[in-house]
């Protein structure tokens, strides 16, 4: 989710909050949960770097052209 759609997000939560609902209740109508939503708020470039590592079920180079 790229992070315009997640500012998007984060405002319509926002707006919903200061309605009257609570955020958890407009994270999960949003299908998200609230640890997302504080995470977002306190950054909205996801940070996660993948694996570090190669899977070690990983297919060889053979066998997915064998596929």
């Amino acid at each position: 989710m790229c992070s315009d759609l997640r500012a998007i997000c984060i405002e319509l939560i926002k707006e919903a909050n200061l309605n009257g609902c609570r955020k958890e209740i407009a994270s999960k109508d949003c299908g998200l949960c609230i640890k997302t939503i504080e995470r977002w708020e306190k950054n909205l470039i996801d940070l996660r770097n993948g694996p570090k590592t190669i899977p070690a079920n990983k297919l060889s180079e053979f066998e997915r052209q064998k596929l």
